[in-house]
């Protein structure tokens, strides 16, 4: 039962929808819903005080959603759950249902549905508001779940942190913290000299090998008092002593086995910092050196994390880690190392490209998603997937937090010491530090938008989406949905290119017609056409036929101005005829595109054109 008149369209002004349900498309849709009764407040010209009172009542909603969007990702999870889906559904589709109830009672054009019974617009007023609070209260409960879950999680998570990172610093970080402070406090603290040690130059001596480092060979590797070996760096003098400060907060953290050891200055200028000597050079120099494995790897991050953590703890933000500013000791444990020079002193170029990749992403203002894409390539390659990508999170607040970074590392150093496994990383298959994939078995429920931008796509194997996507919201009395469930069952896009056969076809048609009635009951336009053009043409029906036929005119419906002009020019159905209001149907069917509409005006005969003009 193919209709020649064509599909009506509906406009919805939400973009950028993606095609799995989500949070972000929930909020997304749900924000778009607030601008507009917003705007529906500010120009209401009727019932002023029921607009206020829907833009009220919407307060508590705004507060539910941030809720939402602060705990997306634990709540992403909920998102398998039929029963939260439901809600999130039923809370979208009544917001909807209010914002089209604010702008009917707001606008006199808008008011002709109750012309009949004034006494309705109580009625439904208190019925949406009682539908939108019952469905509201539904979220609020599976939110306090999560709430309930995650606190108690944090709190686990948390003393378990807590007890492995203080037998790590052994208590002594306040006292630190402390100390840290203090020296910060002091005015330009940069230029007092506050006491370093001074190392005798006489008892550091050029050590056998003669190793030099640094690009341009400015750290050289000495021996102090014949037994250990050091590294040595000269600037000039002016910077050495805006650094006093700097070294001397350096110098407080010799107690943290994965903080590189500052030992003092030395030279008649005090301009050559001592430093602990790392063996086998920066990570860097490693990576590019030997083959790592897996195991090792995850101790390596571990004891990254460990450094990270513990200068948190005393008040310090590196805000330069990478691979060059990571030193590795003989038996491959990693030192971190601050670069003074690039913090203070005046005398270093500095080629920014080079720390390019190792910024936050958000401070990546220009090519941010260039870089983002590079550092993916890495994400297959490193065994901790899940990890990097919830530390390159481009929002800080989406980031996984330090304490849960340190307990997933600690579990994934601690599962590879005990592995006897000495695959090197180019050819293990990291089965041991295997991340679980999102839940591949998450239900494809799609909003109505996603829907109608499936069906408008024009792509067959997109309908059936869009079938699964109306008859769900359909069930959850979304009058949209339930116009187009209708819509596809009277046109038979459904299931996407089965036969039908008669018998079915009968029972498709009776059951669309009920859809579109339920739908244009609701005030859906396009179900006001398409109902009207379902009735049977039976003199019992002209009076339903005409005033649903009217409906969807009034809200622009083309295929219905293009039939109803028919009938005014022609004194169709018993209607007297009115050339002057059939020719201005015309125009404007016309004038939305209508093709018919477009053919008929140009051969209209001329003689009409010129007694309307």
């Amino acid at each position: 039962m193919t209709s020649i008149i064509e599909i009506p369209s509906i406009t919805l002004e939400i973009d950028n929808i993606e095609t799995l349900v989500t949070i972000k498309s929930f909020l997304g849709e749900v924000s778009d819903i607030f601008k507009n009764i917003v705007q529906i407040n500010e120009n209401a010209q009727y019932n002023k005080n029921i607009s206020k009172a829907i833009l009220c009542h919407l307060l508590s909603t705004e507060a539910v959603i941030k809720s939402l969007f602060v705990q997306k990702e634990q709540f992403k999870k909920e998102l398998t759950n039929s029963k939260c889906q439901e809600s999130l559904y039923k809370v979208l589709i009544i917001l909807g249902k209010i914002k089209d109830f604010a702008s009917q009672v707001t606008q006199l054009r808008g008011l002709g549905r109750w012309v009949d019974n004034i006494q309705a617009i109580g009625k439904n007023y208190r019925e949406l508001m009682k539908e939108y609070e019952d469905s509201l209260n539904v979220l609020k409960f599976i939110i306090r779940k999560i709430d309930d879950e995650c606190l108690k999680n944090d709190i686990e998570e948390t003393r378990k942190f807590l007890e492995d990172y203080s037998n790590y610093h052994k208590g002594q970080t306040n006292i630190l913290y402390q100390e840290i402070k203090s020296i910060k406090s002091k005015p330009d603290y940069n230029h007092c000299l506050i006491d370093i040690r001074t190392i005798d130059s006489n008892l550091l001596l050029e050590s056998s090998d003669k190793e030099r480092r640094g690009k341009l060979g400015h750290i050289i590797k000495m021996v102090y008092k014949d037994s250990t070996n050091v590294a040595c760096k000269r600037i000039d003098s002016h910077d050495a002593e805006l650094l006093h400060g700097e070294l001397a907060i350096q110098k407080r953290l010799v107690d943290c086995p994965n903080i590189l050891k500052f030992y003092g200055l030395s030279g008649e200028k005090r301009n050559i910092m001592v430093y602990e000597w790392a063996e086998k050079g920066s990570l860097k120099e490693l990576y590019e050196k030997e083959n790592i494995t897996w195991s090792l790897k995850a101790q390596i991050v571990f004891g990254i994390c460990k450094g990270i953590t513990f200068l948190h703890s005393v008040g310090i933000f590196h805000h330069h880690i990478r691979c060059e500013n990571v030193m590795m000791t003989d038996h491959y444990e990693p030192k971190l190392v601050f670069d003074v020079s690039f913090r203070k002193a005046s005398t270093m170029v500095i080629d920014f490209s080079t720390m390019y990749n190792w910024s936050a992403p958000e401070k990546m203002a220009k090519d941010s998603k260039t870089c983002e894409a590079y550092r993916k390539t890495y994400t297959q390659e490193y065994g901790f997937k899940d990890l990097i990508q919830k530390a390159w999170n481009h929002y800080p607040k989406e980031r996984i937090s330090i304490n849960t970074l340190y307990l997933r590392l600690l579990e994934l150093s601690s599962i590879d010491e005990k592995s006897s496994s000495l695959i090197t990383a180019d050819s293990c298959n990291n089965n041991g530090l295997a991340i679980h994939e999102d839940n591949p078995n998450i239900p494809e429920i799609l909003t109505i938008t996603e829907g109608i931008k499936l069906h408008r796509s024009k792509i067959p194997e997109n309908r059936e989406r869009a079938w699964k996507c109306f008859e769900y919201n359909a069930k959850l009395k979304c009058s949209i949905s339930i116009y187009w469930k209708g819509f596809y069952l009277w046109e038979g896009l459904y299931p996407a290119g089965a036969e039908r056969s008669k018998e079915q076809k009968d029972k498709d048609a009776t059951e669309a017609c009920e859809l579109f009635k339920m739908a244009a009951d609701e005030g859906v336009p396009d179900a006001c056409f398409w109902y009207a053009y379902t009735l049977p043409r039976i003199n019992d029906n002209r009076e339903k036929f005409l005033y649903h036929l009217n409906k969807a005119v009034e809200n622009g419906n083309a295929s219905a101005l293009y039939i109803l002009s028919d009938i005014y020019l022609h004194g169709k159905m018993q209607v007297n005829v009115d050339k002057q209001r059939g020719l201005s149907y015309l125009k404007l069917a016309a004038f939305k595109g209508h093709i018919k509409a477009n053919e008929k005006l140009k051969n209209l005969d001329t003689t009409m054109l010129d007694a309307e003009l």
